[in-house]
């Protein structure tokens, strides 16, 4: 099972922020976010690069790893550090989880009606990529709570992050989460 094109030297989430289609409003409205979609990528990705994502996906119709040329105009990026990656259990994931579908009533369930209902054979995307980093519960994280828990754990293991590390949480990124 192969991760990524390059080597895995940290983490980047990929958040869609486009406009997208009917089902990227729907779940805009639905979790009251700005974000309708998400992405892993096992690598330390940058905007304008195309690179491996991994999610489940409702246009793709369900888990799938695909290449996607990350445009800034259509993604935001979260960097983590490789302390979040554990390959096996990803790997493994991807290998059990391909090909399944994609989980619609657990974002109606769990998202709409707050009933915390959802399949272990169907996946959505924030589920999905919150299990790929062993996060408990991952069917409680929409597109927007995946995203604001990554932004606070990037700056809480600012000290994970090599010195010369290009995506190490900045200084007023710190200021801004009272960590500094």
């Amino acid at each position: 099972m192969k991760l990524s094109d390059k080597p895995t030297d940290g983490l980047t989430f990929a958040f869609y922020k486009a406009k997208g289609d009917w089902r990227n409003w729907i779940v805009r409205k639905a979790t009251n976010s700005i974000y309708s979609h998400c992405e892993v990528i096992f690598s330390l990705a940058e905007a304008q690069e195309e690179v491996l994502c991994h999610s489940a996906s409702a246009r793709d119709g369900g888990v799938r790893s695909k290449s996607i040329i990350l445009r800034p105009d259509l993604w935001d990026l979260v960097h983590l550090p490789y302390c979040f990656f554990d390959e096996q259990h990803a790997k493994h994931l991807l290998i059990l989880s391909a090909g399944a579908k994609y989980d619609y009533p657990a974002i109606l369930l769990n998202h709409v009606v707050s009933l915390n209902r959802h399949s272990d054979e169907r996946w959505f995307c924030s589920e999905f990529c919150a299990e790929l980093i062993g996060l408990p519960n991952p069917h409680v994280y929409s597109p927007q709570a995946l995203f604001d828990l990554l932004g606070y754990l990037r700056t809480q293991t600012s000290q994970n992050w090599p010195n010369d590390c290009p995506q190490r949480p900045t200084a007023e990124e710190l200021a801004n989460c009272g960590c500094a």
